[in-house]
């Protein structure tokens, strides 16, 4: 199931709310021309997603077929979970090499253009992501049908909705552990202080407990995005947050 179709009408309401409640607080996010293209965009990415879904349902069958994959049965909750979270980390190398590799970040950068920074970001994607579902080519080899991988995929895309907002402010441990408002500020920042500080560099694999450390993001300016930048879901700890333990990792 896609997900997505379903939640459009909520995010359409979410807007409105946040409009509204930017007009209460004196504190206005939006503005028309802004938000006008960001949802033109995001009208373009669902038309021309149709296109690239043949596209890729095409390459995954030959894959499949090439290499005799058999689709598991998903029957068991634990194995929606890992389907969940694999998906996930394959997200979190298709976004990490977005913003590394200048073909794919020359589609991405449309998601990161916005002035604002507000619930209609979330939906200013791009129309031109033509390789990007390669990164996704392990979970069908492992054999993960076709309907998980759309349902967990769209599950993944709408979570990320509710965190271009600046209304919501830093909430505790959630920071350190999953994707939230106050740490995707971030990624969009363009802070002197964040640009290219926030570049992952791998320099040592320990087996040692591991260690979160978050930023304090509350200042970031939203305008423009880090190019050295990443961010996944589960696995935004790769990014965001220290990995003092099993990565060790320079922000």
């Amino acid at each position: 199931m896609n997900y997505v179709q379903l939640a459009i009408p909520f995010f359409i309401l979410a807007m409105l709310l946040e409009f509204v409640f930017g007009v209460v607080r004196k504190r206005q996010t939006y503005r028309l021309n802004d938000t006008v293209n960001s949802l033109q965009m995001g009208v373009l990415s669902r038309l021309v997603g149709v296109l690239r879904l043949g596209f890729s349902a095409v390459v995954f069958t030959w894959v499949m077929s090439l290499f005799g994959v058999t689709q598991w049965s998903a029957e068991h909750w634990w194995q929606w979970a890992l389907a969940f979270i694999g998906y996930d980390f394959c997200y979190y190398w298709k976004h990490r090499f977005g913003h590394q590799w200048r073909l794919m970040w020359a589609s991405h950068a449309a998601h990161h253009q916005s002035e604002e920074y507000n619930l209609s970001t979330a939906l200013r994607q791009t129309g031109t992501d033509y390789i990007g579902f390669v990164f996704y080519l392990p979970m069908y080899l492992l054999g993960t049908p076709v309907e998980v991988i759309v349902s967990v995929g769209s599950l993944n895309l709408v979570y990320q909705f509710w965190v271009h907002t600046r209304h919501i402010n830093k909430m505790g441990v959630l920071d350190r552990l999953i994707v939230t408002p106050s740490n995707h500020r971030v990624h969009h920042a363009q802070n002197e202080i964040y640009i290219d500080r926030r570049k992952v560099e791998l320099r040592a694999i320990r087996p040692n407990i591991i260690r979160l450390r978050a930023e304090n993001p509350e200042g970031a300016v939203i305008i423009q995005a880090d190019k050295a930048s990443q961010t996944g879901l589960l696995v935004e700890a790769m990014d965001q947050i220290r990995l003092a333990g099993v990565l060790e990792i320079s922000i």
